[in-house]
């Protein structure tokens, strides 16, 4: 099956000032805790030597919580894996985390969607979607972020060669295509917004 899940995933749950949230990232395989990797391991894209998954994932939360008001906390992830495309995931170990955002503009963040688009080595799209972001005011789209700020930050972390985030071709992201932003109809819904 072309561009499925497969074979690994890292669900993050996480919560806003009004509602929770998923999200779901793909990566390499994962192997079970062994070695010292007590939440298992990923093979790096540049060299398939193991990175930590727990370090791994940590890492990107730990820059995405910079986008996210100080009323929103990453609570928990789980890995997930496939043992083949048409498969359904399996979870496979979970962890507890407590991270919490630390914008604290007091921009409008209810229903935001902010995506960053990428696209593969093997030139197909992979997306970071957030979900009640600050969006500091603007709506626009950016094919370019600031080189000292925190999104520069999610795209060198996001497409390390040292890290196994990957995309549903099952290659890794690496070129960042632009971000976008909008609010979320499904959210403003829920939200009662007018």
């Amino acid at each position: 099956m072309p561009e499925s899940t497969a074979p690994a995933g890292v669900l993050l749950e996480y919560t806003s000032a009004a509602f929770a949230h998923t999200a779901y990232l793909l990566t390499r395989e994962w192997s079970p805790p062994a070695g010292g990797f007590d939440y298992g391991s990923y093979p790096r894209w540049d060299d398939d030597t193991a990175v930590d998954a727990d370090d791994m994932i940590l890492d990107l939360v730990n820059v995405i919580k910079a986008v996210y008001a100080t009323t929103t906390t990453f609570n928990r992830y789980t890995i997930f894996t496939q043992s083949s495309p048409s498969a359904d995931p399996v979870p496979r170990i979970s962890k507890s985390i407590a991270v919490a955002g630390t914008d604290s503009s007091g921009s409008w963040e209810l229903a935001v969607q902010a995506t960053m688009n990428f696209r593969t080595e093997g030139f197909k799209v992979a997306k970071l979607v957030f979900l009640d972001l600050p969006s500091h005011d603007t709506f626009a789209k950016s094919v370019t972020v600031d080189p000292a700020g925190v999104y520069d930050e999610i795209i060198s972390e996001y497409t390390s060669m040292a890290n196994a985030w990957s995309g549903r071709d099952n290659t890794r992201p690496n070129t960042f295509i632009s971000l976008t932003w909008t609010l979320n109809e499904k959210l403003r819904r829920a939200a009662r917004l007018a």
